[in-house]
């Protein structure tokens, strides 16, 4: 049964697109497809097609279903606080105003030109951009673009080894990720790699946990393009709507037409 808040909120969401022109030619997809390259995280189950059903009729009638299964946490996904944080929000708790936020994009390519998969966000290049573009604004959504999405097509390349053991990308250093709980001001993180924590490190993940305590979500795997502007994009993450996940599917769309 459909109730009269989910339209409300329905009917909210489409005015909100509407008025700042996230229905336009200007809206970018940062999303990776799921399909049998799909990356899945660890163990987890990979994107898989488990049933096929396709009818195509003498009559010039169609029918087409099929099923699917894959992890949480796998492609372009959104991890919610409640995966490293035990009363953080789970996917579905997530409030809809922090879906929809001003993206600010870090451009660390030349770092992962210099380090490879030891590239890391520091407090440094956060303090750059903010001395550039003044504060980060409320309600945002930090997308780091450290250029790793070109290996995404090459899984040994893209997350560095065949187990998470000997997962090698570049992520945010703790500092950073304290920096950006303490400024009150984001509401999740995204980067163009299988993860937020660095690959190499200890099994604990101490990224995951500081943004996790402050129910700031994450964005792993995202599609950023490398001419996605500095600031003034709006950011659209709209994940599965999945009772109790620590993680799901995401599909994020940017307006970029007041870049």
């Amino acid at each position: 049964m459909i109730t009269m808040k989910a339209i409300t909120c329905l009917i909210l969401a489409i005015t909100y697109l509407k008025v700042n022109g996230l229905i336009s030619n200007n809206v970018i997809d940062l999303t990776w497809p799921f399909n049998n390259k799909t990356i899945s995280w660890g163990a987890g189950k990979k994107f898989e097609i488990t049933k096929e059903n396709f009818v195509d009729g003498p009559d010039g009638t169609w029918y087409g279903s099929r099923e699917f299964a894959l992890a949480e946490h796998s492609g372009t996904h959104l991890d919610a606080p409640y995966h490293f944080y035990k009363n953080g929000w789970k996917v579905d708790e997530i409030p809809l105003s922090r879906l929809i936020a001003t993206c600010v994009k870090i451009n660390l390519s030349e770092e992962t030109e210099k380090f490879g998969h030891k590239a890391r966000l520091l407090p440094k290049h956060l303090n750059d951009w903010e001395q550039r573009n003044g504060p980060v604004p409320p309600n945002s959504v930090i997308l780091v673009y450290f250029n790793w999405g070109q290996y995404y097509h090459n899984e040994s390349k893209y997350l560095g080894g065949e187990n998470s053991t000997l997962y090698r990308f570049p992520a945010l250093s703790p500092q950073a990720a304290q920096w950006i709980a303490d400024s009150n001001k984001v509401v999740g993180v995204g980067l163009d790699t299988p993860g937020i924590d660095p690959g190499e490190g200890p099994p604990t993940k101490p990224v995951h946990t500081i943004l996790a305590k402050n129910q700031i979500y994450a964005l792993e795997n995202v599609k950023i393009p490398p001419d996605f502007p500095e600031k003034g994009a709006q950011l659209l993450s709209m994940p599965m709507l999945l009772s109790g996940g620590t993680g799901a599917p995401v599909r994020i769309i940017s307006d970029v037409s007041n870049k």
